[in-house]
């Protein structure tokens, strides 16, 4: 599975809050959040959770720790999670596993290609 980064939010937690503890749970890094860059403004149906809808909120961020661990394997519910990098030149969105990262990943290539 190819995405990016993410989960839900806990109860009480504010987008920003979740995006902060999710790097640092699912990649120990601690990063720096940017402007908002996108909330998903069509229908799709959890691929986890039957009769669930997902709604994503998508932010530019800064990675400020130095020691980033990019290829660092990571062991969580779903398995094992790896961080890498991937040129924009050299990335095709539809590679991504979901359609809203589909979309979002298209967006990005519009934007900063």
């Amino acid at each position: 599975m190819l995405k990016f980064p993410g989960g839900a939010l806990e109860y009480g937690e504010g987008t920003k809050e979740c995006l902060f503890r999710e790097m640092r749970e699912e990649f120990d890094v601690i990063i720096e959040a940017g402007s908002h860059f996108y909330t998903t403004d069509f229908f799709v149906s959890s691929a986890f959770h039957a009769d669930t809808q997902v709604m994503s909120i998508y932010y530019m961020m800064n990675i400020i720790d130095p020691n980033i661990p990019i290829g660092k394997v990571f062991k969580d519910q779903f398995g094992d999670q790896c961080l890498q990098w991937q040129s924009l030149s050299d990335w095709d969105p539809l590679n991504l596993s979901f359609p809203i990262d589909q979309h979002v990943g298209s967006l990005i290539l519009t934007e900063f290609k």
